[in-house]
């Protein structure tokens, strides 16, 4: 049974909008995924940090999120694990690309540095919508740069656990204002979702204001 619950809020102090959202099978975390990329639209210079260990639901987010993007529901994704990156086009978007990265194989000294070089990593920073998996060992210095950060870990409430043990808790953080918005407005649409669907889907929507 797919489920999800999500509360939000702005921590005191900041203008960061972000939300943790409960994801019950892999079905919600996909979902989540392309109600981002919906929201979000195609725009290039977009950057999304997806953190959390093994098995989480990296790939499946930047999977579906890929797909929504690109409008092509049969694409074959795979985590770029080996190869560092994956480029796919997307139709209308004044020639951005979605770059997909995937940094586990990698530490964050001279040998990423150099991958990072051969990829124009900063050329695809400006210029396309980009995804990076285990973002965490990118170096320092391109940490700071406006981005959506997606944690995944698993899920704690109990009696949601899921049939296959796929329970998730996910956190959303919006590092800028371009972003803001758009974690907004997936946790109305989440909250919407769980209103409309709670018999047909599964889902039940909960939580508040920090």
């Amino acid at each position: 049974m797919t489920q999800a619950s999500a509360g939000s809020g702005r921590p005191e102090g900041g203008g960061t909008a972000s939300c943790s959202v409960h994801s019950g099978d892999e079905g919600a975390t996909g979902l989540l995924a392309r109600c981002l990329a919906k929201i979000a639209g195609a725009r290039g210079g977009d950057t999304i940090f997806l953190q959390g260990e093994v098995g989480m639901g990296k790939s499946v987010f930047a999977r579906s999120f890929i797909r929504e993007a690109t409008g092509r529901e049969a694409l074959e994704v795979v985590s770029p694990t080996f190869l560092l990156h994956e480029t796919y086009d997307l139709a209308g978007a004044g020639g951005a690309k979605i770059q997909h990265f995937d940094l586990y194989r990698f530490d964050s000294g001279k040998q990423l540095e150099v991958m990072l070089q051969r990829a124009y990593f900063e050329e695809c920073l400006a210029r396309d919508i980009v995804l990076i998996e285990w973002a965490q060992y990118l170096p320092a210095r391109y940490k700071g740069v406006e981005r959506l950060l997606v944690s995944f870990g698993p899920g704690t409430e109990e009696g949601r656990g899921g049939e296959d043990g796929a329970s998730r808790t996910i956190g959303l953080v919006a590092e800028g204002d371009s972003w803001s918005p758009v974690v907004e407005a997936a946790v109305s649409y989440t909250h919407l979702r769980a209103h409309e669907t709670r018999e047909e889907r599964g889902w039940r929507g909960g939580g508040g204001k920090k």
